[in-house]
């Protein structure tokens, strides 16, 4: 991918949204291409400022808008926002199978280690319920 490639959904001289597609890494990295990396190649070929800052992360394996700052300013209030959720996040997956119901609510549990978090995916009474609560509704054949 290169940054001729990139999905420019909103911009001002603050911040930009953006299309992160599966396999781009949200961050700088030396291993491979990051969005950071990419969206600084984009304002440089147009010969404005660089400065990009990440927000918030989607895994590499995720596509999604992804929310930048564009300004030093502006990149702590940013991500404060995101962590105090006053930036509403929707997302959507595509899974195999169909839900035993035709509504409900999963509840993903997450666990710290250390000072690595993971998602155990179970419903399992093993850690704090700290992450919000996903509704499925399955389409009506």
């Amino acid at each position: 991918m290169t940054h001729d490639d990139l999905t420019i959904v909103y911009e001002d001289r603050s911040l930009l949204l953006c299309v992160k597609p599966v396999g781009v890494l949200s961050e700088d990295s030396e291993n491979g291409a990051s969005m950071p990396h990419l969206l600084r190649q984009h304002y440089a070929a147009a010969h404005q400022p660089d400065y990009i800052a990440t927000v918030h992360r989607l895994d590499k394996v995720t596509g999604g808008l992804m929310l930048f700052s564009r300004q030093r300013a502006v990149t702590g209030r940013l991500i404060a926002a995101v962590a105090e959720h006053r930036v509403e996040k929707e997302y959507l997956a595509v899974l195999r199978g169909h839900p035993p119901e035709k509504e409900g609510e999963l509840i993903d549990l997450l666990r710290q280690r250390t000072r690595a978090m993971w998602s155990s995916g179970c419903a399992r009474a093993c850690g704090k319920q700290s992450c919000p609560t996903a509704r499925w509704q399955r389409p009506i054949s």
